[in-house]
């Protein structure tokens, strides 16, 4: 396999500062392949060391406020007249970087925000067709199990199969605490939104370990907006919560406002598990049930509710579904999930299912 590599990952004194990004993790990766090094800033005629670029509104400046973007541009074409010319397979490149960044650069404050976006050359890479990966992509791809892709496509149909990676939840969970231990964790949480599945998993997975309760929350709403299937919705259930119900209800019943489909599923979700035993209400089913929603995964996480309820709450839930207090299909399907549990007695059951709605 012909790779290009960002040449500071190999070691090569080009960053800016004089200094390099040098990575095993990347080193051993290409191990046996061909190596194509380039850095598209020095390819542009720029000294190292020199003065840190960022993109500022489309343009490349300096952080002296000089305009770069010439020079980009140039050694950015450059480079890419190499990878057509030796037919690259794979381009490994330095994350957030003006330059190389794929998927996240910084915002052109200079104060080390970092937003959705591409640098100038893997900009040009992607537009011509090659497959681009930035350095931090290679620590999931070591976790990656094709079988498990496939077969965890087929499960979420709404997201892209290219855009999976294939990562057992065991390895993802492993890789989350180890992530929520390091100290530029928070680069992570921040470059939103993410280019892969896997890492929407993972960062649900690490909002969950995070025992601050006020930190947790903040992160969860944060991420919210960018929770795009199932999956990922039903694994985000922060340890933190449990014990800050009180002010955890507040945020519930603002979510539940949302028009975003997996904002107010997660809300709902969020009664279903803190909200059922000690500190249930029978306000709180009122709730789900006003839930006006055509979207599948909000009624099926308000049947899933439901028929939770039934089995923990049952004289205070029942009336519900003999009053036919939800929509037909949410209606029928708590029951069928209902029917399925082990909490619910053969007698219940029976009853339930005299209540279908035909």
């Amino acid at each position: 396999m012909k790779i290009m590599v960002s040449a500071c990952l190999l070691g090569q004194k080009c960053k800016y500062d004089g200094g390099d990004n040098c990575s095993e993790r990347v080193l051993a990766f290409i191990d046996g392949h061909e190596v194509i090094p380039v850095c598209p800033e020095v390819a542009g005629g720029l000294p190292v060391p020199r003065i840190p670029c960022e993109i500022v509104n489309g343009t490349v400046m300096n952080r002296a406020g000089e305009n770069k973007d010439k020079e980009f541009r140039e050694g950015a074409e450059k480079c890419l007249k190499q990878a057509i010319e030796k037919e690259i397979d794979l381009a490994i490149l330095q994350p957030r970087s003006p330059s190389c960044g794929a998927g996240h650069i910084y915002d052109g404050s200079f104060s080390g925000k970092i937003v959705e976006g591409n640098g100038v050359f893997a900009s040009l890479l992607l537009e011509n067709g090659f497959r681009v990966m930035n350095a931090n992509d290679l620590r999931l791809f070591e976790l990656q199990d094709i079988k498990y892709r496939d077969f965890q496509a087929k499960l979420i149909p709404n997201i892209d199969p290219e855009t999976m990676i294939g990562i057992r939840t065991p390895e993802l969970r492993k890789l989350a605490k180890t992530m929520s231990k390091e100290p530029d964790v928070g680069k992570f949480l921040e470059a939103l939104p993410h280019r892969w599945f896997d890492e929407n998993q993972l960062h649900a997975f690490i909002i969950s370990l995070t025992k601050d309760y006020e930190t947790c929350v903040a992160q969860v709403e944060r991420f919210l907006p960018y929770i795009d299937n199932w999956a990922t919705c039903d694994q985000l259930p922060p340890k933190a919560f449990k014990k800050n119900r009180k002010d955890l209800l507040l945020h519930i019943r603002e979510w539940l406002k949302s028009d975003r489909t997996y904002t107010i599923r997660f809300a709902a979700g969020m009664l279903m598990q803190h909200y059922l035993d000690e500190d249930f209400d029978p306000a709180y089913p009122e709730m789900v049930a006003s839930i006006e929603s055509d979207e599948y995964y909000v009624n099926m996480m308000r049947a899933w509710y439901f028929a939770t309820a039934l089995a923990k709450q049952y004289d205070v839930i029942l009336p519900f579904i003999e009053e036919k207090r939800l929509d037909k299909w949410t209606h029928n399907k708590t029951i069928q999930k209902a029917v399925e549990s082990y909490r619910i007695t053969p007698e219940q059951k029976e009853y339930l299912k005299s209540l279908r709605i035909k």
